[in-house]
């Protein structure tokens, strides 16, 4: 009844739009390459290696969120992974999970328009972003609970609803952002590319941080100071949902809250 009401808003066939994402779905996790930093390569080429990659960066965040003076610096560096790693595996699996060559032979047997079409694939695109994004969200989640400095069930909440809206608006992005990398590199060339910028994203991440935990006194230093300069990272807007929610929020971390909003209108 919701998916017909919701279908009859949208303009679009209830019947071809649960088909196709169901379709989707399952052509998917056949398809998908892995993301992640390097297991073994069968496992990487799973869903298991994929939700075991993801639950290992939400690891790490969580022990930053859980031994970081700062807040908002932790939670900074948070949401940065997260896109990151929500981009980049949308980016390299994009032929696949996005928009694959082989879609004719979900389209050929029954006229689909456009419009269908269209929101149905967004709908698994989505599907499969969240689906990445509940196992690195969850241990963060905890460690908003339990942090050094004093946790409290308002940032677990604001956590997840912020790892939420991550995911349902990197694909949007990623999308208008593959489009016009690809008009100026090629596929294959691009595809390569990306894959060794996930690679070495993992050993960035990681390693400064084991860098960083061979002293309580350089963790001690980590700080971010609220400056405009530091809202030009995107993962600074989501960064301000914590603060917002635990009462900590200045007038810049109240319109920062706000652009992903507006950003999400916008694609």
């Amino acid at each position: 009844m919701m998916v017909a009401l919701l279908a009859g808003l949208l303009g679009v066939d209830a019947v071809q739009w649960r088909a196709l994402v169901w379709v989707s779905f399952i052509t998917d996790m056949r398809q998908m390459k892995g993301t992640g930093i390097g297991l073994a390569r069968a496992a990487a080429g799973s869903l298991g290696g994929a939700i075991v990659s993801q639950l290992l960066y939400g690891a790490f965040c969580a022990a930053l969120i859980t031994v970081l003076p700062n807040v908002f610096a932790s939670s900074t560096i948070y949401y940065t992974l997260l896109l990151a790693t929500l981009g980049l595996a949308l980016l390299v699996d994009f032929t696949g999970i996005v928009l694959s060559p082989d879609d004719h032979v979900q389209l050929a047997p029954r006229p689909i328009d456009s419009r269908t079409f269209f929101v149905a694939r967004l709908t698994s695109v989505v599907g499969f972003s969240l689906m990445l994004t509940l196992p690195f969200a969850f241990l963060p989640a905890i460690a908003y609970l339990f942090r050094d400095a004093g946790g409290s069930l308002a940032g677990a909440v604001a956590s997840v609803a912020a790892a939420a809206m991550c995911a349902v608006l990197v694909p949007m992005l990623v999308i208008l952002l593959f489009l016009a990398l690809v008009q100026v590199i090629p596929a294959g060339r691009l595809h390569r590319a990306l894959g060794y910028v996930q690679f070495m994203l993992s050993f960035v991440f990681i390693g400064a941080f084991f860098l960083l935990s061979r002293t309580a006194r350089a963790l001690d230093a980590v700080s971010l100071e609220k400056t405009s300069i530091i809202y030009v990272n995107p993962a600074s807007w989501f960064a301000a949902w914590i603060e917002v929610a635990e009462g900590r929020a200045t007038s810049i971390d109240a319109l920062a809250a706000f652009v992903p909003r507006v950003l999400l209108v916008v694609a």
